[in-house]
């Protein structure tokens, strides 16, 4: 029996979270969307792989739609995004990144965007996927270094 035991918690593998996030690709990006093929905003796609990845732990605690009602959507305050994210996912050190991080990314003072590391080749070459409001949907496409310079935050999906 594990009466009093704290269960153990685990990163989810890279490449799962990978393969899962591809399945997205093409998904046209629609605000508060968490649908693949259907549509999906930066967090909706993160959710979306999280559930499919089974971050379990990830999906209970990172549920946020009373973030998009009375923040997101209103407001447009990045900074309860930022604070929800460092709260429900584990936070890594900022480098290295590896394959299946999550990255915050900050734009402006209140605009921050999620995306998922799918390639690394070098510390130049690295590929991110993520929903692309200018592309209107889901995709990969390498991190130059504008996207590098706005890095605020290096995540993963945990289970229990």
């Amino acid at each position: 029996m594990n009466i009093g035991k704290k269960k153990q918690e685990s990163s989810v593998n890279g490449m799962t979270v990978v393969n899962s996030a591809r399945t997205w690709i093409g998904t046209p990006f629609h605000l508060q969307g968490r649908i693949k093929n259907v549509g999906c905003d930066c967090i909706g796609f993160i959710l979306g792989v999280a559930r499919e990845v089974s971050a379990i732990s990830t999906v209970s605690k990172l549920d946020l739609n009373l973030y998009d009602v009375f923040s997101y959507h209103w407001l447009k305050d990045g900074l309860l995004l930022k604070k929800c994210i460092k709260k429900h996912l584990k936070i890594v050190a900022k480098r290295p990144i590896t394959v299946g991080n999550i990255l915050l990314f900050q734009f402006t003072k209140h605009q921050f965007h999620l995306s998922i590391v799918s390639e690394i080749i070098d510390t130049s070459f690295i590929r991110i996927i993520h929903s692309c409001l200018s592309a209107g949907k889901v995709v990969e496409h390498i991190m130059d270094t504008t996207w590098f310079n706005k890095i605020t935050g290096n995540f993963v999906f945990t289970r229990y």
